[in-house]
């Protein structure tokens, strides 16, 4: 069974937080909210186990929230969704991870599970899960409603063949 620290600090290699020109980053249980940014987060002392903080406020963060590997993380969210709270305060798009060696859990800034994976990935594929246009089904189905009946009484297209 591995510790928190050693989830975490696995954690911060596959994920790939470290500090660049584009976004603050990094793990740890010492650095609070309001280190992070006096201005948005001004007196929260709560410390995220990992945060994923991008210059540009238009691009979504990521929060950490890891848990020793003997834990049920289904049980751990509130904390995430907590977490989650106080990043909205600067960031539109947020998300958060909850991970404990082992098991992956995702959320969107709706407190919502977006995606099942089986082992923790790197950043760059969560981010790209925030550009993900929903499909709507219903829309789809309209139109090819639509597109058939033209076919079938406008354009007289009885047959497969026509």
């Amino acid at each position: 069974m591995l510790s928190e620290d050693k989830i975490r600090d696995n954690a911060r290699e596959i994920l790939g937080f470290y500090n660049s020109n584009e976004a603050q980053s990094g793990v740890g249980q010492i650095t609070t909210f309001n280190q992070l940014d006096k201005n948005y987060f001004k007196g929260i002392s709560d410390k995220p186990d990992g945060w994923y903080f991008p210059n540009d406020i238009n691009k979504p963060a990521i929060i950490l929230e890891t848990k020793a590997g003997n834990k049920n993380i289904e049980r751990e969210k509130e904390q995430l969704f907590k977490y989650i709270q106080i990043t909205q305060k600067k960031y539109n798009k947020v998300l958060g991870i909850l991970y404990n060696g082992e098991d992956v859990l995702v959320y969107n800034d709706k407190l919502k599970q977006i995606i099942e994976v089986k082992e923790l990935l790197n950043k760059e594929y969560y981010l790209k899960l925030t550009q993900r246009i929903p499909i709507d089904v219903d829309a789809i189905q309209t139109c090819t409603i639509r597109i058939n009946e033209l076919l079938h009484h406008k354009f007289i297209m009885q047959d497969l063949r026509h």
